[in-house]
Parts: C-alpha cells; sequence; structure tokens
C-alpha cells in the first residue's frame, strides 16, 4: 500500500525528512494494537536520534544566518564610501571633473 510509504530523498531538506519520518511512526503507533506503543527501542532510538541531529542542524544553520548578516553588514559599511566616491564622479559633485551624462539611461 503506497499510503504506507515513506519517502526519504537526499535533496538536503532534512527538515522535510525528519518530520515525515516523525509523522508516520507517529501514524504507526496509532494504528497499532489500539494506539498503544508497539515499535521496538532499536527503532525509537533512532527516531530520537535523527530529532537530535535535526536540532544540531538547525543550530548550525541559524548560526550561518547570524555571521552571514554579520558579513555583510561589514562589507556593506566597506562599500558604501566608495559608492559615494562613485555617486559623486558620476553626478558631476567631484569639482575635479565634470558630470557623466546620460550614465544612468
Amino acid at each position: 500500500d503506497d499510503d504506507d510509504v515513506v519517502v526519504v530523498t537526499d535533496d538536503g531538506d532534512a527538515d522535510a525528512d525528519v518530520a515525515a519520518l516523525s509523522d508516520a511512526v507517529r501514524a504507526m503507533v496509532h494504528t497499532f494494537d489500539g494506539g498503544k506503543q508497539c515499535l521496538d527501542d532499536a527503532l525509537l532510538d533512532r527516531i530520537e536520534s535523527l530529532e537530535e541531529l535535526d536540532a544540531r542542524v538547525a543550530e548550525l544553520e541559524a548560526a550561518q544566518r547570524r555571521e552571514a548578516r554579520a558579513l555583510a553588514r561589514k562589507y556593506d559599511a566597506l562599500f558604501a564610501p566608495l559608492y559615494a566616491e562613485r555617486r559623486a564622479v558620476v553626478v558631476g559633485d567631484d569639482e575635479r571633473r565634470p558630470a557623466v551624462p546620460n550614465f544612468w539611461l
């Protein structure tokens, strides 16, 4: 029966894979023996390990996002004076050089 199949892919979406497995296990627990927990300890240990690994992946992803934002802010600050100087050259604010006509058109 295709409804009983859980497909785990190697597409990099670990959160979706863990969620699909967790949902499948919960469904199994509620289906068998009138809702009594009938999964063996080895399977439950694997599920717990997957949940712990998923939490660690989420922590690393959050750290990566924080560092990427910090790096972007750093370089935004470094680029700002260069962009201001470039603007001055283009619009002719720099008295040493004339404006570049129709530059942005």
